[in-house]
């Protein structure tokens, strides 16, 4: 896992942040999991978070019911 220093301007958050990087994420079509240490409670502000669990029949994917 590499630790990268970028400048990240989104709704949520604008400021130099620390983050991992990583080849790919569990969930197709996400780029960035922004957690609560950076955004405080802003990160599920109006929706409820989809939990997932690691489907261990299928190679790596998550158990999203997709």
């Amino acid at each position: 896992m590499r630790i990268q220093r970028v400048h990240l301007d989104s709704d949520l958050v604008q400021d130099d942040v620390v983050v991992a990087v990583q080849p790919s994420l569990p969930v197709e079509g996400v780029e960035v999991i922004l957690g609560n240490d950076l955004a405080g409670g802003k990160v599920w502000k109006n929706i409820q978070p989809v939990v997932g669990t690691p489907d261990p029949v299928s190679s790596g994917s998550w158990g999203f019911g997709v």
